[in-house]
């Protein structure tokens, strides 16, 4: 096997290791809002890049996700 300087399987796992050492004390509540926090940092980092449309218009571009509501089950 070569030896590879990046391995992003064990790069991967030591990610959730370490979260999982963070949140296994926490309560399911505790738990929801560590991600919910999470979730909310990402967004704002990430904001910028998808306010501006591409056409070089300067508009801003209408976002397809709610961060409000879940998606919807369609049963047949």
């Amino acid at each position: 096997m070569k030896n590879k300087p990046f391995d992003c399987i064990e790069m991967k796992r030591k990610g959730a290791e370490a979260i999982y050492q963070k949140i296994s004390s926490l309560s399911m509540e505790q738990q929801l809002e560590y991600w919910r926090k999470g979730s909310d940092s990402l967004r704002q980092q990430i904001k910028p890049a998808n306010d501006v449309d591409d056409s070089g218009s300067g508009a801003l571009r209408q976002r397809s996700w709610s961060t409000t509501s879940a998606p919807s089950e369609k049963h047949g």
